[in-house]
This record gives C-alpha cells, sequence and structure tokens, in this order.
C-alpha cells in the first residue's frame, strides 16, 4: 500500500528481479547466482500488460511448454487452469474482444502455468468493478492456500478495504521507505471514523466541537475524524445517532490501512 509515486511498481520490479537495485542487495530465500533461473520460480503480473496476439490458448500452451510440460499433459494442464479461473468459454475470443478483467484473468492462468513459487502483481483490481475485485481477490486467496501447488502472492493496490479482507499482512510504503503499520497504529492513540453527511458545514463543524480532541479531515463528500485520546467508533457512532446526524455511509478506519493515508 502506499500512495502514488511511493515506490510501489518500482519494489515490486525489483523483486521480480526486472530492475536492479542501486544499492544494498535483495534475498529471495533462495540463490540468486542466475537470474534466469531466479526469474523461473517469480511471475510478474504488470499493471497494464501487452497486448496477446494470435490464438489465447495458444499462448497458454507455449507458456506450460517453456516449463517442461508437453504433449498430452500440457493439453490437460491448461485445461484444467482455465477451468480453474472460469475461462473457458472465451479461450477462442481475441485479446481485444476481452474486458479489462477477463484479460486480468488470462494473464493469471499464464502465469500460474509457469508454475512461480512467487506471483507478484501490480495494481491487479484497477479498472475492475466490485464484483470482479471481490472474484479476483477470493482466486487469488485459493491459490495461495492451494494444496495442489501453494505459492506466495504479493500485490500492489488502491483498494484497501477489498485487500484488507483477504491479505496475511499489509506493508505501508511512504516515499520509498517501509513503515510499520502496527507501530505506527500504536503511535496514533485514539480511534478514525469517516463517514458522509448532508449536515451544512456549520452544523458538523458545531457538533464536532463537543467531542473530545480531535482532528477533522475532509477529502471529496467523505469527512475523516481522528481522535487523540480513548474514544471508540461506537462511541461516536452512538453520538451522531443521538443527534440525529443524516449518515450516508459510516467506517471504522481506526484499524486499517486507510489511516495510514490520513494526516492526524
Amino acid at each position: 500500500m502506499g500512495e502514488n509515486g511511493n515506490g510501489k511498481t518500482t519494489l515490486l520490479r525489483l523483486l521480480a528481479a526486472d530492475l536492479a537495485p542501486d544499492a544494498g542487495q535483495l534475498d529471495w530465500g533462495t540463490p540468486a547466482h542466475d537470474p534466469y533461473a531466479l526469474r523461473a520460480r517469480l511471475a510478474y503480473i504488470p499493471q497494464r500488460p501487452h497486448p496477446w496476439g494470435g490464438r489465447l490458448m495458444d499462448h497458454l500452451q507455449f507458456a506450460a511448454r517453456s516449463h517442461g510440460v508437453a504433449g498430452e499433459a500440457n493439453r490437460c494442464l491448461v485445461e484444467l487452469v482455465i477451468a480453474r479461473l472460469s475461462l473457458r468459454a472465451f479461450r477462442g475470443h481475441a485479446w481485444k474482444q476481452l474486458s479489462s478483467g477477463y484479460k486480468m484473468r488470462f494473464e493469471l492462468a499464464r502465469a500460474l502455468l509457469t508454475q512461480p513459487r512467487v506471483l507478484l502483481l501490480d495494481e491487479p483490481l484497477a479498472n475492475l468493478d466490485i464484483n470482479a475485485q471481490q472474484t479476483l481477490l477470493s482466486d487469488l486467496q485459493s491459490l495461495a492456500r492451494s494444496p495442489w501447488r501453494p505459492m506466495a502472492l504479493v500485490l500492489s493496490s488502491q483498494q484497501l478495504y477489498e485487500v484488507e479482507k483477504v491479505a496475511d499482512a499489509v506493508l505501508f510504503l511512504d516515499r520509498g521507505q517501509p513503515r510499520s503499520v502496527q507501530e505506527r497504529f500504536a503511535q496514533m492513540g485514539g480511534c478514525a471514523v469517516e463517514f458522509e453527511t448532508t449536515w451544512p458545514v456549520a452544523t458538523l463543524a458545531a457538533w464536532l466541537g463537543q467531542l473530545p480532541a480531535h482532528t477533522h479531515q475532509v477529502n471529496g463528500q467523505t469527512h475523516i475524524v481522528s481522535f487523540h485520546g480513548a474514544t471508540s467508533a461506537a462511541g461516536f457512532l452512538r453520538a451522531a445517532v443521538d443527534a440525529e446526524m443524516p449518515l450516508g455511509y459510516f467506517r471504522d478506519i481506526t484499524g486499517s490501512t486507510r489511516r495510514l493515508f490520513v494526516k492526524d
């Protein structure tokens, strides 16, 4: 996670051995003397994949063949993967006929056929509707925990809440530097909430002025309130309901990486 320009794509490309570091060393947990052998254990899907020419099935079969799967085993493996990702109905399509969601699925299928130990994805949820996002994340979670061929997955995304539901760990990048999420939360003290209301600005400001010490920020139509003391999100919501505040949206972001994007 991190704001735009803070190094998410650069980090993924470094991990994919697509870029060489200017300084320091990378430890993949496996010998990396041969970059080709290393890349054979990694699969990287960029945010904007290159278009596929020709038959989609040819690309998938070639990916499996280039990693040692030939003949009938090749055909069976490709069929298994496209069935797992619900792509059988689209295997006769041209690349330009696919939606963004299915293009990502075909990229994922090709990556899986290379049998990687680590799968790296740069903004895989970009340009997908909410249903497609949730389906893809569910598929990725299942693949990571597959008893057949489990793998590690590392992805970048701006879809904070959706990713948080399935991620085992979250790394927050700030100007290229990793920040400890739990340590940062511990420093923040009180709770944080975001909400939307149709109250006039003056009415909301007067009501907030009655609450314990806090910071109030506005992002578009969304208000973000971070408390400095031991105020709970439930207490805030109770006070809002008692004041008959018209709420169109409310979320407790106390333990969410969303809070790291807010300047307390």
